[in-house]
């Protein structure tokens, strides 16, 4: 299961909007058990430019809220559709996958803590009710 990439990712910016290039990983699911570390990693989803199965934005679904103790999100390969950049989610560990944490998912795409929180006071910043934070289910125009 060690994937590991050549180059690692950095942030950058572009119209004053974080950018990371992600690299979709096939059968691997990212284990999410509290609400910091899902709004962490939709923050990251979003920022790849990697979107729910249903194209929704990452930020904008929070699916914590439905009262389970962990949901298991794929790592930018759809567990249906096996769409590249697109992620669904389940409440059951998926068979036939390997199952990461979030620190081990940033660890394989290079993602550093001082990134993560860099990202977290621009989503702060401009996107204060998301979702994704555990306010809502789902966010509400």
């Amino acid at each position: 299961m060690e994937q590991t990439l050549e180059e690692k990712t950095k942030l950058f910016w572009v119209n004053e909007k974080p950018k990371l290039d992600l690299t979709p990983l096939e059968k691997i699911a990212v284990e999410i058990s509290t609400q910091k570390d899902y709004d962490e990693l939709m923050q990251v989803y979003e920022t790849g430019g990697w979107r729910w199965g249903s194209r929704d934005l990452p930020i904008f679904y929070n699916y914590l809220a439905e009262n389970k103790e962990k949901v298991f999100v794929d790592a930018g390969i759809s567990f249906s559709g096996n769409l590249k950049g697109f992620f669904e989610y389940g409440y059951e560990e998926p068979n036939n996958y390997s199952v990461v944490s979030t620190k081990k998912f940033y660890e394989i795409q290079g993602i550093t803590k001082e990134e993560l929180a860099e990202l977290n006071e621009y989503f702060e910043k401009n996107f204060p009710n998301r979702a994704s934070k555990g306010r809502n289910r789902a966010l509400v125009n």
